[in-house]
């Protein structure tokens, strides 16, 4: 990853409403221009997760998929705004 991140959470392990839940927490107890990092072993979960921040809360760094025992998404988002 190019960014560094303050912050990282494992999500993986977490149904989506509660790795939601955990994301949503975490970003509303950063400063803006913090980044957050978040890895999760479903993309689909991960994708759930950005749609509950608005558009206008964060931007977007890095998405990448992680080959390692089990696939991993990893997200990296700057907080430029608060929710």
């Amino acid at each position: 990853m190019k960014n560094q991140s303050n912050h990282i959470i494992d999500l993986s392990g977490f149904m989506a409403p509660v790795a939601a839940l955990q994301a949503v927490r975490k970003f509303r107890e950063m400063k803006t221009g913090e980044c957050l990092e978040m890895v999760n072993c479903n993309h689909e979960t991960m994708r759930m997760i950005l749609r509950f921040f608005p558009k206008s809360a964060y931007q977007l760094l890095d998405e990448e998929k992680m080959p390692v025992q089990f696939f991993l998404y990893r997200v990296m988002m700057r907080k430029i705004d608060d929710i």
